[in-house]
C-alpha cells in the first residue's frame, strides 16, 4: 500500500498488499459490527491479482460519495454515488490499460470533484470535474522526471489540495489557489520513494488534512492552513516502526479528523478523532480497515480488504 490517496488506496499505481490475519485488539472501541454497510460500486474487480482490485470510496460531502473502482484488468474508473445511484467519472486523456484510468478522490459541498488520471504513458495528471466539465491540472513540480500531479481535496472556495511525485518517487504536498501552486513539505520528512508529505482533503475554512513520513519511515498526521501546521496526535495504539503509524486523510468543518493507523503488530484500523473522542473502526468482514472521510452530518466512508485481498467500501455513522 502507498499513501498517495486515501483509505488503503493508491490512485497512482495500485499496489498489491499482503493480507494477513488480524490480531484482535482487546477492548478496542468502535461501532458495533451490524453498523457497517458494504458499498460495492458497479464494475469493481472481484479477484486478487497483480494489483489491488475492488471498490475504493474516498470522500463524501454528506449527500454524495466519490471514489473509484479497479476492475479485474487493473483499470480504474471513478464514480459518484448519490444514495445508491452511480454516475461514472471518466477524465479525458485517461489511459485504457492496466494501471491506468481515472481516480476520483475529493468532492466539495457544492459537488465539484477532483482526482487524478493516469495516461497511456503512465503519467499522472490532476483533474477538476465541475458538472461534467473537466479541467486538467499539472503542477510544474511534478514534471521534469517526476510522475505527475494528484489532486485530493477541494472546497467551495476553489482551493485544491494534493501532491506531486518527484523523480525519486517521493511525495510533496501542494495547495492550488487561483492558479498559483504552493508547495508544502513537512520539516524532516523522508525523501525516500513512496514517502514524504501528502495533502489530502480540505474543509470549508481551508484546513487541510495531511500525513508525513519521518526519517524512520513512521507515518504521522497533521493539519495545514495558510502556512500554519498543527500536528495531530498519533493514534493510541499506533506502532512506531517503519511502515507503521498514523495517517490522516480527512477533516470536516466540526474539527473531526479521520484516517487509519497501523499498530505494532502490523494490523490496520480506521479511526475518527474529535476534540474529545477517539473512535476506532474495524469492519468485521475484512482483515484491514481504513476511514477516508467523515462528513459534518457524521456519515463515515472508508474501505476494508477482505480475506481474498479484494477491497470493498463501507459506510457507517458517528
Amino acid at each position: 500500500m502507498t499513501k498517495s490517496t486515501r483509505a488503503l488506496a493508491v490512485g497512482v499505481a495500485i499496489a498489491a498488499i499482503g493480507v494477513t490475519a488480524v490480531r484482535a485488539e482487546a477492548g478496542a472501541p468502535g461501532p458495533p459490527p451490524s453498523s457497517y454497510h458494504t458499498l460495492d460500486a458497479p464494475g469493481a474487480g472481484t479477484t486478487w491479482g497483480t494489483g489491488q482490485r475492488g471498490t475504493f470510496p474516498q470522500s463524501t460531502n454528506g449527500h454524495a460519495i466519490v471514489g473509484y473502482v479497479v476492475d479485474n484488468n487493473n483499470h480504474a474508473q471513478g464514480f459518484l454515488d448519490k444514495h445508491g445511484s452511480f454516475t461514472t467519472i471518466s477524465a479525458p486523456g485517461a489511459g485504457p490499460g492496466p494501471g491506468q484510468g481515472t481516480y476520483a478522490v475529493g468532492i466539495s459541498k457544492n459537488g465539484t470533484v477532483v482526482g487524478s488520471f493516469t495516461d497511456s504513458n503512465g503519467f499522472n495528471h490532476a483533474f477538476v470535474d465541475r458538472n461534467g466539465k473537466y479541467t486538467t491540472i499539472d503542477d510544474p513540480a511534478g514534471a521534469g522526471g517526476g510522475s505527475g500531479t494528484i489532486a485530493q481535496g477541494v472546497n467551495n472556495s476553489g482551493l485544491i489540495s494534493g501532491l506531486t511525485i518527484d523523480a525519486n518517487g517521493s511525495y510533496h504536498g501542494f495547495v492550488l489557489n487561483r492558479g498559483v501552486f504552493t508547495a508544502v513539505d513537512m520539516p524532516n520528512a523522508s525523501t525516500a520513494a513512496n514517502q514524504g508529505t501528502v495533502l489530502a482533503s480540505i474543509n470549508a475554512s481551508g484546513t487541510i488534512a495531511g500525513l508525513w513520513d519521518d526519517a524512520n519511515g513512521v507515518t504521522h498526521g497533521f493539519l495545514y492552513r495558510s502556512g500554519h501546521i498543527t500536528l495531530v496526535p498519533d493514534a493510541p495504539d499506533a506502532g512506531m516502526a517503519s511502515g507503521q503509524g498514523t495517517s490522516v486523510y480527512g477533516v470536516n468543518d466540526r474539527g473531526v479528523v479521520c484516517g487509519q493507523f497501523v499498530d505494532a503488530y502490523g494490523n490496520t484500523f480506521g479511526f475518527a478523532r474529535s476534540p474529545k473522542h477517539f473512535t476506532a473502526f474495524f469492519d468485521p468482514k475484512g482483515v484491514i480497515t481504513a476511514v477516508g472521510d467523515v462528513a459534518d452530518n457524521g456519515l463515515v466512508v472508508g474501505n476494508y480488504i477482505d480475506k481474498h485481498g479484494v477491497s470493498h467500501g463501507f459506510t457507517n455513522h458517528l
